[in-house]
């Protein structure tokens, strides 16, 4: 169970740092190329890490498929004009759905987010690889050592 627990919170606790990092790329001391690009890939690792959080089992390549998804989704989403009054619109104005949602279409955007993904894939294999391997999925003992011919 503890293996289990650990699979979920460990992702979790990334979440507030890709946040903080988030915050800070768009502070006015940060870089014009930082605050123009960083923040929309760190929008893609952060719904990279919580898909990994709620389904660690999955692979790589499918979470990326279902993060690249999402995203482009929401980019396409804010190319549809929204009707003055409509529901569209209502959502668009409130705080925290301009920050999910954002708030114009860019192309620019959906490289920004699949760099996001390829940097999430790098981090989270750098990671792997420092995990003891009692901890790996499909772990056996004497996995990987080979056997005398």
């Amino acid at each position: 169970m503890i293996k289990g627990l650990t699979k979920i919170l460990r992702p979790l606790l990334v979440v507030p740092v890709v946040i903080a990092l988030g915050f800070l790329s768009r502070a006015s001391f940060a870089p014009a190329f930082v605050r123009e690009n960083v923040g929309d890939a760190l929008y893609a690792v952060l719904v990279w890490v919580l898909l990994r959080a709620l389904f660690p089992k999955q692979s790589r390549l499918l979470h990326a498929i279902e993060v690249l998804g999402f995203c482009f989704a929401i980019e396409l989403l804010q190319a549809v004009p929204a009707a003055p009054g409509s529901l569209l619109a209502r959502v668009r104005a409130l705080p925290f759905a301009a920050l999910v949602l954002g708030r114009g279409f860019s192309v620019a955007d959906l490289l920004r987010y699949f760099v996001g993904v390829l940097g999430a894939v790098a981090a989270e294999k750098v990671a792997s690889r420092a995990t003891p391997p009692d901890e790996h999925k499909g772990h056996r003992e004497g996995e990987g050592e080979s056997e005398p011919h």
